[in-house]
């Protein structure tokens, strides 16, 4: 599922910065991202300052983001790609600040 480049993941690594970090893109899977055939997987993981970011598909085709840092623990946020029309592409657009995270997923 990493098919992301390492300049897209070095973006999304200085655009996620605290104290607030917005980060958006176009997801486009060559495997379908709505087929539950396929395993789940990690589309990326990285480190920015202390804290630990993570998009994954799960096995159950939910999209899961993860923010992990010393002083507020694990958040996640999670979307049921079951309730969305199939799509191979799909707009990602994450904002945090301090301890809330708002997403939007839109199919392209």
């Amino acid at each position: 599922m990493k098919n992301l480049s390492s300049e897209v993941i070095e973006q999304i690594r200085e655009a996620i910065k605290r104290p607030e970090g917005t980060m958006r893109f176009t997801y486009t899977s060559e495997q379908d991202l709505f087929d539950q055939k396929i395993p789940g997987g990690i589309i990326f993981d990285l480190v920015s300052g202390g804290h630990y970011f993570r998009l994954e598909r799960t096995d159950n085709l939910e999209i899961s983001f993860y923010h992990s840092s010393p002083g507020t623990g694990t958040r996640v946020a999670t979307v049921d790609l079951r309730k969305l029309k199939p799509s191979n592409s799909v707009f990602l657009h994450f904002h945090g600040h301090l301890v809330k995270f708002n997403y939007t997923l839109v199919q392209k």
